[in-house]
C-alpha cells in the first residue's frame, strides 16, 4: 500500500490471523451498472450520519477518473493465498478472488452473486454442467466468458447443455472425474518412494 494513490480508501484487517493486512472496497468504475444494490444491502453505516454507508451511489462523472486510477493500482494488488486463510467462511471467502466477473448479465440479477460465491469457495476446482437459459447468455456468450482465471491460468471449467440432458450431462462430469482420481490415485501409489516426495 506504500505506492497507493491518495484517494485510495483502505482500513486495517480486524482479524488476528490477517495482522497487517489492509481492506479496500473498490468498484471497477468502467463496469458499474448503477443498480444500487450495493449499496441497498451494505451495512456499514456511520455512526455521526447512518445515511451514509462504507459505498455511497456518487455521480460518475464527479468521480471517475479518479476511481480509473484507484482501480489499476487495486488490480496490482497480491491475490489472497487460500491456503494460509485458518477456515473459509462467509467473510473470508470474500477475500478470495473470485473467478467469475464481468458476466453482462441484466442489472441486478440474483443469478451471479452466486456463482461468483461459488468460484470464491470452489476456485479451478469447480465444474459448472450448466443448463440452457439466462446463465447460458451470460456465462457463454462467445468469443468472451465471464469465467476468468487465478493466478496461475487455472479458472472453472463450464459446459452448456440443453435443459432436457442437463442432469445426465453433469452426472457425466461426476463420473469422468471419479475416474480421473482413482486412476491418479492408482499412479501415486505405484510411484517409487522416492519420487512421491515430490507431490
Amino acid at each position: 500500500m506504500e505506492n497507493a494513490p491518495a484517494s485510495l480508501h483502505s482500513l486495517d484487517v480486524n482479524r488476528v490471523d490477517m495482522r497487517g493486512q489492509k481492506y479496500v472496497l473498490q468498484v471497477a468504475p468502467e463496469d458499474c451498472t448503477g443498480c444500487n444494490l450495493c449499496v441497498e444491502v451494505c451495512p456499514a453505516k456511520d455512526r455521526q450520519n447512518p445515511e451514509i454507508k462504507a459505498i455511497n451511489m456518487m455521480s460518475r462523472l464527479e468521480h471517475v477518473e479518479e476511481e480509473k486510477i484507484n482501480y489499476d493500482f487495486f488490480l496490482t494488488c497480491p491475490e489472497i493465498d487460500r491456503s494460509k486463510l485458518e477456515r473459509i467462511d462467509i467473510r473470508t471467502s470474500q477475500l478470495i478472488t473470485p473467478l467469475f466477473e464481468y458476466s453482462g448479465a441484466c442489472s441486478g440479477c440474483g443469478e451471479t452473486p452466486y456463482i461468483k460465491l461459488l468460484t470464491q469457495l470452489y476456485g479451478d476446482r469447480m465444474l459448472i454442467a450448466n443448463a440452457t437459459g439466462c446463465s447460458s447468455i451470460y456465462g457463454g456468450n462467445l468469443p468472451s466468458t465471464p469465467y476468468t482465471t487465478d493466478a496461475n491460468g487455472r479458472g472453472p471449467a463450464w459446459a452448456n447443455s440443453l435443459f432436457e440432458d442437463n442432469a445426465e450431462f453433469g452426472l457425466g462430469f461426476r463420473l469422468r472425474s471419479i475416474n480421473t482420481v482413482s486412476a491418479c490415485c492408482v499412479c501415486w501409489i505405484n510411484l517409487p518412494i522416492k519420487s512421491r516426495r515430490n507431490y
